[in-house]
C-alpha cells in the first residue's frame, strides 16, 4: 500500500470498495454455491491485476531488507478479512448493546463465506468465532504485525484528512487509538493517556445517545441503501444516496 500513497489511502478503499458489488452480484444471480469459483477467481485477478508482488526496501520484525510481499498470498488476504470481521463487530459494540453469543457465532458463520471473496479457501478460515478470536490474539501479540516507516506515513495521512479537505478532529483520532492493540498504538505514535481516554469515553457515551434515534439515511451508508432500493424495485438512488455514495464510493451508483 505504502507504494501506491500518491493516490491517497482513502481513494484505495474507495477501490477497494467499488471492486465487490460484481462479486456479490454473483451471488444474488447465481446463489453461493456456484458463485464461490468465480469470487475466488475474480478476487484473485483483481488482486493479482495490481502490483503486488514487491520488493521492499523497508523492514521490520521477522521481515528482512528485501523480502517480498504477495498481497494475494493466502495469509495475507486471511489477515485482512480478519480485521474487516473483527473491527466491524468492535465499532459497532461500541455504540450498540453487544451482540449475544448466537448472534456472534452467527455473523461469524456468515463472515466466511464473505472470505471467499478474498479469494481465501475455506479451510484456512478458523471454523469458529472462539478459534477466530485465539487466531486475532496470537496475531496481536506476535512480531508479524510491525509498524514500518510506510505504515505510519499512512496512518498519518488517512488521520490528517488530506484526502478530504479536513484534518480528523481529536476525538476521532483518541478513539482510534482507543482500538489499537497497546503495542501497535505506541508504534504509530498515537497518544493515549489519561486526556485521551476521558475524551474517548466522553464522545462514545454521547454518540450512543444519539446514534440509535438517526433517520436510516444517515445511519447507513450509501452503497447499503442502494442495494436494498434495489431489492425493493428502485432503478435508481435518490439525490441523498447519490451523494453518501459519492462520498464513500467516489461514484453516484455502484454501476452494476
Amino acid at each position: 500500500m505504502g507504494r501506491h500513497r500518491d493516490r491517497g489511502a482513502f481513494e484505495r478503499f474507495r477501490r477497494s470498495y467499488r471492486a465487490f458489488p460484481s462479486h456479490i452480484q454473483d451471488h444474488v444471480h447465481h446463489g453461493f454455491r456456484h458463485a464461490r469459483p468465480s469470487c475466488r477467481r475474480g478476487a484473485a485477478i483483481a488482486l493479482a491485476s495490481r502490483q503486488n508482488h514487491r520488493r521492499h526496501a523497508d523492514y521490520g520484525g521477522p521481515f528482512a531488507a528485501g523480502w517480498r510481499y504477495f498481497a494475494n498470498e493466502t495469509s495475507a488476504l486471511h489477515w485482512v478479512h480478519a480485521t474487516l470481521v473483527e473491527t466491524a463487530l468492535i465499532t459497532r459494540d461500541l455504540v450498540l448493546p453487544a451482540l449475544s453469543a448466537e448472534e456472534r457465532e452467527r455473523y461469524y458463520a456468515e463472515s466466511r463465506g464473505f472470505a471467499a471473496l478474498f479469494g481465501i479457501p475455506q479451510p484456512n478460515v478458523p471454523p469458529t468465532w472462539e478459534e477466530f478470536t485465539g487466531y486475532n490474539e496470537a496475531m496481536w501479540a506476535s512480531d508479524t504485525l510491525t509498524v514500518i516507516p510506510h505504515a505510519r506515513a499512512i496512518a498519518e495521512q488517512v488521520l490528517r484528512g488530506s484526502q478530504l479537505g479536513f484534518r480528523a478532529p481529536k476525538w476521532y483520532r483518541a478513539v482510534t487509538a482507543g482500538l489499537l492493540h497497546p503495542g501497535l498504538r505506541r508504534d504509530f505514535g498515537l497518544p493515549y493517556d489519561e486526556a485521551e481516554q476521558r475524551l474517548a469515553i466522553r464522545v462514545l457515551h454521547w454518540i450512543r445517545s444519539i446514534y440509535p434515534a438517526l433517520p436510516g439515511s444517515l445511519r447507513y451508508v450509501g452503497p447499503y441503501q442502494e442495494a436494498v432500493g434495489r431489492l425493493s424495485g428502485k432503478a435508481r438512488p435518490s439525490l441523498l444516496i447519490q451523494c453518501s455514495n459519492r462520498f464513500w464510493i467516489g461514484q453516484s451508483a455502484l454501476g452494476w
